[in-house]
């Protein structure tokens, strides 16, 4: 979660190459693609290794609404 928030792209795209799940979620359920929403490589890097894109935060939050 801190390398979707504050790392680089290239840096996450290390870590879902090494096993990241890019469906990983908080125990609040805030999920790697929320987290790096923000960041269009990143974002682009977790949708094309399956990143479900539905998926809402127990607060109902979602990546498009944070984006």
């Amino acid at each position: 979660m801190r390398t979707a928030l504050f790392g680089g792209a290239p840096e996450l795209i290390a870590a879902l190459d090494a096993g990241l799940d890019p469906n990983s979620r908080t125990a609040g359920g805030t999920s790697v693609l929320m987290a790096a929403a923000l960041d269009e490589e990143k974002t682009r890097a977790l949708l094309a290794r399956g990143a479900d894109v539905r998926v809402r935060a127990k607060v109902g939050t979602d990546a498009l609404t944070i984006a």
